[in-house]
């Protein structure tokens, strides 16, 4: 059986930890995305900083499984900024997916408004 895991005891490396749970049920719900300051209040960690690292560690880790499991779609991309209702650069950076290839899928996840947004 292949597990998870973050090397490290990183304060960030712990919010991966306990962000993946909350990832699973966000796409469990299928309801809409949500935004790095959802997230953050329910990990207590900072939006701007933890918790994109933490998100980062997140697809590294699932990446490194996909040798054992097959191609894992990138989770982390169901949290967005608040008023961009995207991914971060540095989340779409690693995926090659750019913004405006997201920016043009229609009827997709993101076209919905981000849970937890102004």
């Amino acid at each position: 059986m292949a597990t998870l895991s973050f090397r490290g005891g990183s304060v960030v490396a712990k919010k991966a930890l306990e962000a993946l749970p909350w990832l699973v049920g966000v796409v469990e719900s299928r309801k809409r995305p949500v935004t790095y300051k959802w997230l953050g209040e329910r990990i207590d960690a900072d939006p701007f900083t933890v918790v994109p690292r933490s998100l980062g560690l997140v697809g590294s880790a699932l990446e490194k499984l996909e040798p054992k499991l097959g191609k894992i779609p990138p989770i982390q991309l169901v949290v967005v900024g608040g008023r961009s209702g995207i991914p971060g650069d540095s989340g779409l950076t690693w995926t090659g997916v750019s913004k405006e290839e997201l920016s043009s899928w229609k009827g997709s996840f993101f076209e919905r408004r981000p849970e937890g947004s102004v």
